[in-house]
């Protein structure tokens, strides 16, 4: 994931366009932190989490270490562990599910919905049992999952929801934005983020005071105060420098959302224009709208017929692209122990196959796009 500029073609991602307005103003606060000498645990960490609570408006938010750690620390701080289940999607970065066999739980995964690629709600009740402990649904590319259906099956069941909002800062399911729909709202602050730092970091909004005390708790080693430590926990502090890069950046990302947004509604009307316009037949679909919340495109992904040959297509001609992903976790070798088979999760499978990312980020130029769109016409036109 590569964010630096490419003056010979079009990047997946170009930091540089979000960056370089901001620079001196970023600096200063990296600055104000190397004059203080407070590294970890300084006041740009506890100023970042109360902006992060007010932009919310509601939760109590920790910084963590990373966008992982925010997963792991979550699932620690609720004493899931061996012998417990904990049901995700198959459909995503390998960090989701890898968090949940590193505290000894079994990862459950539910296959997703061909038009979000998010989690599908309505297989989730069937694969709890009484070890079920927890649901992680993952707020994928930006879309919001159907967190209405999940909320009213994990208050049934009596499950913590901890929400996966890596890529999806700034997005809402209906009004709500994504992170104060479950128990924990997860992100990360990787840099191609939709809020990035300057190296890595993470967040967990905290639905209550007590589960942010037992995350706060959790990442410093299992403190309670200096030297007595009563539970389990790590290092997974978020210090002082990146906390200060992204509080400045804070002030600017719903900027960068309707940006990002008004670039994914430009894409839709070019590949209209040149004949994809959704249909199941068509060789390439574009995402859609999502008509009962909002969007935040942290990734534009479409869906397109030979895929691997369109995106070596697109690397020839100096555009950038991703899979994500182009091979779902059950048939991965680190969950081969689980089980699973090919055949599976179909949906998730046949999404692996087609799904490609291209650019779309805040400053992208129409110019831009509408080379990437000639280049992909020219590819199935020919």
């Amino acid at each position: 994931m590569s964010g630096n500029r490419d003056s010979s073609g079009i990047p997946l991602f170009d930091l540089s366009l979000v960056h370089e307005p901001i620079f001196s103003e970023l600096t200063s606060a990296v600055e104000q932190v190397a004059k203080s000498n407070r590294f970890i645990n300084g006041k740009s960490v506890s100023d970042f989490e109360a902006a992060f609570e007010r932009y919310h408006g509601s939760g109590y938010a920790v910084g963590l270490s990373s966008g992982t750690d925010a997963l792991l620390v979550a699932l620690m701080a609720m004493g899931v562990g061996p012998g417990d289940e904990v049901i995700t999607t198959p459909f995503t970065f390998v960090s989701t599910a890898e968090v949940i066999l590193r505290v000894g739980a079994k990862p459950v995964f539910v296959d997703i919905d061909e038009h979000t690629f998010c989690i599908d709600a309505k297989h989730i009740a069937s694969k709890i049992t009484s070890r079920t402990k927890a649901i992680i649904p993952v707020h994928l590319f930006g879309r919001a999952c159907s967190m209405e259906e999940i909320h009213a099956i994990s208050e049934q069941a009596g499950l913590v929801v901890i929400e996966d909002c890596a890529q999806a800062m700034g997005a809402r399911a209906r009004s709500n934005l994504v992170g104060t729909l479950g128990d924990f709202g997860a992100f990360s602050f990787f840099p191609t983020k939709n809020l990035g730092g300057w190296g890595d970091g993470g967040m967990l909004l905290c639905s209550t005071r007590e589960k942010a005390l037992r995350v706060k708790s959790t990442r410093d080693h299992g403190a309670i105060k200096k030297g007595r430590y009563e539970s389990m926990g790590g290092n997974f502090r978020l210090d002082s420098v990146q906390a200060a890069v992204l509080l400045r950046k804070l002030d600017y990302v719903d900027e960068w959302r309707q940006k990002r947004q008004r670039a994914a509604r430009l894409y839709n009307r070019l590949f209209a224009e040149a004949g994809f316009r959704g249909h199941a037949s068509d060789p390439l679909i574009p995402p859609s709208e999502d008509p009962q919340g909002e969007h935040s495109f942290g990734l534009y992904v479409i869906r397109a017929s030979d895929r691997d040959e369109l995106a070596d297509y697109l690397a020839q001609s100096s555009i950038g692209c991703g899979k994500y992903y182009d091979m779902p976790l059950h048939l991965q070798g680190s969950f081969s122990h689980l089980g699973y088979e090919r055949g599976d999760f179909p949906v998730a499978e046949g999404a692996a196959r087609q799904v490609l990312a291209i650019p779309c980020y805040a400053g992208i130029t129409e110019e831009a796009q509408e080379t990437v769109v000639q280049a992909i016409t020219g590819f199935y036109n020919s």
